[in-house]
């Protein structure tokens, strides 16, 4: 069988094979070189065939599915089959966890239904089942969720428990009506989160020794920025693991809460409650805390509160959606901060991505094409890429790591954001894209992970 990695990096998916020939469904017509390396790696003639895009992802997907490139798991796979709707629920779960999957995703199709997760934050296809399995499964789902089985025409809500591994799992269903039928997102949480170190994140010494200075401080406003699944969460958290000495007031205001903290003090904000960050906070200030986390600045009110109980004698962390430390400062501008505001309280920006590991055992030396060493300035030696095996399922990587940028705001920075004159080139950082140009160089990841960042 044609790899996972290189299939994907090449957009080709075999068809079919007879007399000494193999098909290859290609989304693009391919190189001459991909059919000669193509010939080499099957020993079979190669023909090819090229499809419309969509007709390709269905059929890409289905082919490399996890159940139909792993053995083990497809026999597994055909043993549930027969049995019971519940116990393929279960099997589901419990493979959603093995996987260490964020989400599970069930998409209904015409005669079909694929179910997919999210793994290291890349969504893979793990099986194909038939509609009626499929129906049943969105049914049990629902009940578990207390969700009324007959509503199918609007977007639905809700949480059930799972037990697995005697670990208690949470998970949040989102159930969306398409043309398809419906389809349903569950996000995988945990009762209780890991308890991770500093050092246990990805930071290296000098970081974890910036982070506890500024974060044993009394006072003083902490930023983490970064997209939606970049790891902000697990390092807030585990700052507030490191404060949690039980002679701390620490409240945390979250939307939503999503893990439970012994000794931190949670709140949920709700809109239709007209529980919002920036009301809660005020009430919050009567509560005696001595640090507060507040889940995202996502308005005005919310950011001058922030500062102003930072600026009055408190430790406060939040979240911005940005993608580095300066357009941080950039978007509280935008939110109707002055620079002297800012300034007035801000300590620590801490900018971050998550990015892929290379599967050690099927990373593959190779040489990179001098166009893309002359872009990203890279030194002129060789680097590392995807394969696929086994062990990593064909994807290439077998983990995820966090990247950080740390910008202390010192007399310097605070100079010249009141000057409206901060940018990238004024400030003595290693920014996020030398970090991620410093883990393809170093072996952990691809070129092709971290273009996708820089």
């Amino acid at each position: 069988m044609i790899d996972y990695s290189y299939a994907f990096s090449n957009k080709i998916v075999p068809l079919h094979q007879e007399n000494g020939s193999i098909t290859i469904l290609s989304k693009y017509e391919p190189s001459d070189k991909i059919k000669n390396e193509l010939q080499k790696l099957t020993d079979k003639n190669i023909n090819v065939m090229q499809s419309p895009v969509y007709n390709f992802d269905k059929y890409f997907e289905e082919y490399y599915s996890i159940v139909e490139t792993n053995l083990d798991i497809k026999r597994e796979f055909e043993d549930i089959l027969k049995s019971d709707i519940d116990t393929l629920f279960t099997y589901i779960l419990k493979k959603a966890q093995d996987f260490l999957s964020s989400d599970i995703h069930i998409i209904g199709e015409e005669k079909s239904f694929i179910i997919k997760f999210r793994i290291n934050s890349i969504l893979r296809s793990f099986v194909k089942i038939d509609i009626n399995r499929g129906e049943s499964l969105i049914r049990i789902i629902k009940l578990k969720s207390n969700i009324d089985i007959s509503r199918t025409l609007t977007p639905l809500e809700g949480r059930f428990d799972f037990v697995i591994n005697s670990q208690s799992i949470d998970y949040r269903v989102s159930i969306m009506p398409t043309i398809s039928g419906e389809k349903i997102s569950i996000r995988i949480l945990g009762n209780t989160r890991k308890i991770y170190t500093l050092r246990d994140i990805g930071l290296n010494c000098e970081e974890e020794k910036i982070i506890k200075e500024k974060i044993n401080k009394n006072a003083g406003f902490i930023l983490i920025t970064g997209a939606t699944g970049s790891g902000k969460s697990t390092t807030l958290f585990t700052m507030m693991h490191y404060l949690n000495d039980g002679t701390k007031n620490i409240i945390s205001i979250e939307d939503p809460v999503e893990y439970k903290i012994d000794g931190v003090t949670q709140i949920a904000v709700s809109k239709e409650k007209n529980i919002e960050f920036h009301n809660v906070l005020r009430f919050v200030l009567r509560q005696d805390p001595q640090i507060i986390n507040i889940g995202e600045i996502r308005d005005e009110e919310t950011a001058k509160l922030a500062i102003s109980s930072a600026n009055t004698g408190h430790l406060v962390f939040s979240t911005m959606h940005t993608n580095s430390s300066v357009s941080s400062i950039q978007r509280l501008h935008d939110l109707g901060l002055e620079g002297f505001e800012v300034v007035s309280a801000l300590s620590l920006i801490i900018s971050q991505r998550l990015i892929r590991v290379l599967c050690p055992r099927c990373k593959q030396e190779y040489e990179v094409k001098k166009e893309i060493l002359n872009y990203y300035g890279l030194e002129d030696k060789r680097y590392f890429k995807a394969v696929g095996c086994n062990e990593c399922y064909g994807s290439g990587y077998i983990t995820q790591k966090a990247v950080f940028e740390i910008l202390v705001v010192d007399d310097n920075v605070r100079k010249l954001i009141k000057n409206g004159e901060i940018n990238e080139d004024n400030i003595n950082i290693r920014t996020l894209k030398q970090k991620l140009l410093d883990e393809f160089a170093k072996g952990e990841t691809s070129i092709e992970e971290i273009s996708k960042y820089i």
